[in-house]
């Protein structure tokens, strides 16, 4: 395929994805956004995350989020609009790496199967994945352009490096995509016989090393550096470990999931079929890239968890498809294999259907951010702008969206990481910022008990001090609905 016609079908592939991510700019609110933008907006506020408030995420999200507010102001489309470009990015960094290993054709069909899948699985929300796949894509990248070169550069492991250190800013598990990039570049050392044999794991390392020394300084600047490691890797290890595993999805992710696995079985095969050669090397590099990104998913199993490992699965999808279907069935040993080839590209093909009729319908959704909006302006009417408020004991969106701070610290509390001392330290804070609004929030879900279950100091201060003045029902439902009271300081 002309280079240039590759690269003008890949512009229209782009207008139509920031089209998909426009049309759901305002679609259907998920219920993780709600922290990343607080975090975000709180962050463009001033505060410093793990000291002002309590977050057990890696801080890139809300480090990002306060910079794109601090530019654009604190709106909801802002974010989403910054994760299509986010997307955008990832479409082309496919685009790139699938046409070094298969071609232009290739390349346009896993950029396209990236590009219009991912938005069903959560790929318009202002979640952490989108980016955290925008820095794995680039590193990619780059560690091919290093691994598979005759003549290593260390600068493209450096850069890699860099780009694997900021996904890993983003989110903890990607350490093991680290751990992917260092392999890769490891094997490729391995082929020198110079003095500088080792030199491009070193520049990788080190690159992949500075964003998290820079942010252990920024911390330390803030006082908040033995905090920022309790809460991102002590925190998780020792308290939350797998109290919050379970597996939700949708019937339309399903699909997805299915069309992922079936990529994943066939790649496994092909990798252990030829376990030799440029076409091995490529295979094993896919392969290892989409099992370190895979470990995003764990314990709370959701598919768009799985979104940093549908880059490499999308390549390869690439060079499954047949680019010339004439020779389909020519061979009688090829039967086999050509019948998996043409299953999966009408696999592929539903897959693609399914994905424009449900982004069709999602643009006549109901505007997924309106409810926030009823409930925030609730909020406002009682807690003037310099007010407190309190999201208790989650709810996390309507800081953000009544543009009001918290008075406490504790921006959210699960049953599964709340415990006595959590309890004990939230109703101190309670009691002192003595908040003009709570937000009593009460989900209806078989893991999510009510909230004088698993913080009854709190709810007692709450229930006793405060009394109900709204009431708003059903605003979430993915797999629990929520009955919120919001609640103003009885008189003396």
């Amino acid at each position: 395929m002309d280079r240039k016609l590759a690269v003008a079908l890949l512009a229209l592939l782009l207008l139509l994805q920031f089209a998909i991510h426009w049309e759901m700019r305002r679609a259907y609110f998920f219920s993780d956004e709600g922290y990343y933008l607080t975090y975000s907006w709180l962050t463009q506020q001033g505060q410093v995350i793990y000291r002002d408030f309590h977050d057990n995420h890696a801080p890139g999200i809300a480090m990002l989020g306060g910079a794109l507010f601090f530019l654009f102001g604190p709106e909801f489309e802002a974010a989403r609009l910054a994760v299509a470009f986010a997307q955008m990015g990832t479409t082309v960094a496919i685009f790139l790496l699938a046409r070094k290993f298969y071609g232009a054709r290739a390349a346009l069909i896993s950029a396209a199967f990236y590009a219009i899948a991912v938005p069903i699985i959560g790929g318009a929300w202002f979640v952490i994945e989108p980016f955290f796949t925008l820095f794995a894509s680039f590193s990619a990248l780059l560690l091919y352009e290093y691994a598979f070169a005759k003549k290593q550069n260390p600068t493209f492991a450096l850069a890699a490096g860099l780009l694997a250190g900021c996904a890993l800013a983003f989110k903890q598990p990607g350490a093991l995509f680290i751990l992917f990039g260092a392999a890769a570049v490891l094997l490729a050392d391995g082929r020198k016989k110079d003095s500088a044999r080792f030199a491009g794991l070193a520049w990788f390392i080190a690159g992949a090393a500075a964003i998290p020394l820079l942010l252990s300084v920024y911390f330390a600047l803030n006082g908040a550096l033995w905090q920022f490691i309790y809460d991102t890797v002590i925190f998780n290890i020792i308290v939350k470990g797998s109290r919050d595993a379970g597996v939700y999805v949708a019937l339309e992710e399903l699909l997805i999931l299915f069309l992922l696995i079936w990529l994943g079985i066939m790649l496994v095969h092909q990798t252990m079929k030829q376990r030799k050669g440029a076409r091995f090397m490529q295979n094993a590099f896919l392969l290892a890239w989409a099992l370190s990104c895979a470990f995003l998913a764990f314990p709370r199993f959701n598919v768009f968890h799985l979104m940093a490992s549908i880059p490499p699965l999308a390549i390869f999808l690439g060079s499954v498809i047949p680019q010339n279907f004439g020779r389909l069935f020519e061979e009688e040993k090829r039967f086999a294999a050509d019948v998996l080839k043409v299953s999966t590209l009408l696999v592929f093909a539903g897959i693609l259907a399914f994905a424009s009729l449900s982004i069709y319908l999602a643009s006549f959704e109901q505007n997924g951010v309106a409810p926030l909006e009823t409930v925030a302006d609730a909020v406002q009417s009682k807690a003037a702008p310099n007010d407190t408020i309190q999201a208790f004991p989650a709810f996390p969106e309507v800081y953000f969206f009544s543009k009001r701070l918290p008075a406490t610290s504790y921006i959210a509390e699960d049953p599964w990481v709340a415990n006595p001392e959590i309890d004990a330290d939230m109703r101190r804070q309670l009691e002192a910022a003595r908040p003009a609004v709570i937000i009593y929030s009460n989900f209806t879900s078989r893991d999510y008990p009510p909230p004088q279950d698993f913080l009854p100091l709190s709810d007692a201060y709450v229930r006793g001090n405060y009394s109900v003045y709204a009431e708003f029902t059903r605003l979430i439902t993915q797999d629990r609905n929520v009955t919120l009271y919001l609640m103003e300081r009885k008189a003396a």
